[in-house]
């Protein structure tokens, strides 16, 4: 058997990595809702939030950047 990367070819032909983050069950239905409600997968949504506030925010390797897009992120959730 055949282990499968974690980087995967996206549309646009750039590599992407996968990034797991930990999202409650109310989070992660309030992002099913929204995404839906949009008519887009919950992922795409959750992508596009976090690359709209780093893209924001001006220096992405800056790991302080992503820990707060991902709180953002997070807090929209909640908020919903």
């Amino acid at each position: 058997m055949t282990r499968r990367s974690s980087i995967a070819t996206r549309p646009g032909g750039t590599r992407a990595r996968v990034y797991s983050i930990r999202l409650t069950e109310a989070e992660v239905a309030a992002l099913e809702a929204v995404a839906e409600r949009d008519g887009v997968p919950a992922s795409t949504l959750a992508r596009s939030w976090i690359v709209e506030r780093l893209s924001t925010d001006g220096d992405v390797d800056d790991v302080r950047v992503i820990a707060d897009a991902l709180a953002t992120f997070s807090q929209r959730l909640a908020a919903l």
